[in-house]
C-alpha cells in the first residue's frame, strides 16, 4: 500500500537537492512544495497601506488573505510574525520547504528517510 515520507528543509535549494537525491535513488514520485503557515496569495500588487484597500495587519505584514469579514484578523495580528519578534517569518519551525516521496514498502520508506535526514531534512 502506498505511502507518504515527509522531510521538511529551511531553504528551497536544500529541499531541491534532497528530492533530486531521492530521484537518483530510483524514487519516481517525489515532489517539492512549500509550505505556508498562512491562507492565501497574500497582497499582489505594491499599495499605500494608509490609502489602499486591506483587511488588516495579518494582510500587510503576514501576507495572509483572510478576507475583509474574516474574524481571523485579531487572531493572526496577535502572532509573533506579525509583531517580527520571532526567527522564523510567516513559518513556524522555518522549515517551510517540503519533500515527499511516494513508496510501496517499509523498506523504500526507510531508504527515503534516511536520504532526507541525510540531506538535512526534518521529518
Amino acid at each position: 500500500m502506498p505511502r507518504s515520507v515527509l522531510g521538511f528543509f529551511a531553504m528551497e535549494p536544500e529541499a531541491r537537492q534532497a528530492a533530486s537525491r531521492l530521484r537518483e535513488a530510483g524514487f519516481q514520485d517525489v515532489s517539492v512544495d512549500h509550505v505556508e503557515r498562512y491562507p492565501g496569495d497574500g497582497i499582489q500588487q505594491r499599495m499605500n497601506p494608509g490609502t489602499g484597500r486591506m483587511s488588516g495587519l495579518a494582510d500587510l505584514v503576514l501576507n495572509a488573505s483572510i478576507g475583509p469579514d474574516s474574524e481571523a484578523g485579531p487572531l493572526l495580528a496577535n502572532s509573533t510574525s506579525a509583531s517580527g519578534m520571532t526567527p522564523y517569518p510567516n513559518g513556524v519551525t522555518g522549515r517551510n520547504f517540503m519533500v515527499t516521496a511516494v513508496v510501496d514498502s517499509d523498506e523504500e520508506a526507510e531508504r527515503a528517510a534516511e536520504l532526507l535526514r541525510q540531506a538535512g531534512g526534518m521529518g
